[in-house]
């Protein structure tokens, strides 16, 4: 009996912390102190210039306003007017009294840019200045002879657009012509080379998107062809030039070319890397087909081949 209660109260002593810890009500805590929420100055910029919408003030406004360290403060024209107008010397910073408005900035035309000045409203002082660099508007008459050079410059880009147009028209009616063009079928060895020829050119066609040679076409090829032979390619290319599909270039060095834009251009071949870049200018060979045919001879066209080292070869500036 003496041992069953000691074990109790044994057992009571240390079971006593924990239920006074459950029994004991949790104080609150303090709440800690919140940071100031910080409002960043407010700046007035007065305006510029008397022309209509004051871009210049405009473009200073967004600029502020796109930062989070200033914040510009709008106000009306009528104050703007009473608290300086363009061309005099002192700022009324009594208006701004009112206002939540810690700075002004103050942009006045030079003749090299802009004079910036910034005040401090409490103080009614200048707190800082500098000049800044503008680019200089073109004359009036300078304006008018870039807006006929931008016609002029569209008025060419609207021609070759409309000629590229016009021979990707004479293209697809080529095709549809040769599609539509029937073929007398007598044995069925005829009918099995006519789809052979018909997937070389499809193959061909589908390959020919670059200046490219008949063996580069033929080694392209080869994967989905694996029996198509290099006078097949010649013949089909030699077809394709005769329904205006492709242009042969007569390159310095090398085999011809064989190139997929038969609108009007020219090329140039780097005598380094072998490369052959588009021309995108109109050449004027008359004078060269008129001593030709002048010759005996019977030319059908002309094409200008510029030689020389290409851009990258030669280490020169980037296009403009």
């Amino acid at each position: 009996m003496n041992r069953i209660l000691l074990a109790g109260a044994m057992a009571l002593t240390v079971l006593a912390p924990a239920v006074q810890a459950q029994n004991r009500t949790p104080r609150p805590s303090r709440p800690k102190p919140q940071k100031p929420v910080e409002i960043p100055p407010a700046v007035v910029v007065l305006q510029v210039d008397t022309t209509p919408g004051d871009s210049t003030r405009t473009i200073i406004q967004r600029d502020f306003d796109f930062g989070d360290r200033i914040q510009p403060l709008f106000l009306d024209s009528a104050t703007l007017a009473e608290i300086w107008q363009p061309g005099a010397r002192r700022i009324n910073f009594a208006p701004l009294a009112q206002t939540r408005a810690t700075l002004v900035v103050r942009a006045r035309p030079t003749s090299a840019g802009l004079h910036v000045e910034l005040f401090d409203v409490a103080r009614g002082v200048l707190r800082q200045e500098d000049y800044f660099r503008v680019p200089k508007l073109l004359p009036a008459n300078r304006l008018t002879m870039a807006r006929d050079s931008l016609s002029e410059l569209l008025g060419r880009k609207a021609a070759a657009l409309a000629e590229a147009l016009a021979a990707d028209s004479a293209t697809r009616d080529s095709l549809e012509r040769a599609a539509a063009k029937t073929v007398p079928m007598k044995t069925t060895r005829d009918r099995a080379n006519a789809r052979r020829a018909q997937t070389a050119r499809d193959s061909i066609s589908r390959e020919l998107d670059r200046h490219a040679t008949a063996d580069e076409l033929l080694r392209a090829s080869a994967e989905r062809l694996p029996n198509l032979s290099l006078p097949t390619v010649y013949a089909t290319l030699e077809l394709f030039e005769e329904l205006g599909l492709v242009r042969r270039v007569a390159v310095e060095a090398g085999p011809a070319l064989w190139d997929p834009r038969v609108d009007p251009h020219q090329h140039f071949a780097c005598r380094s890397c072998g490369r052959v870049i588009d021309l995108d200018v109109p050449a004027r060979a008359g004078t060269a087909i008129a001593v030709a045919r002048a010759a005996g001879h019977a030319p059908d066209s002309a094409q200008v081949v510029v030689v020389g080292l290409c851009r990258d070869c030669a280490g020169g500036p980037a296009d403009v």
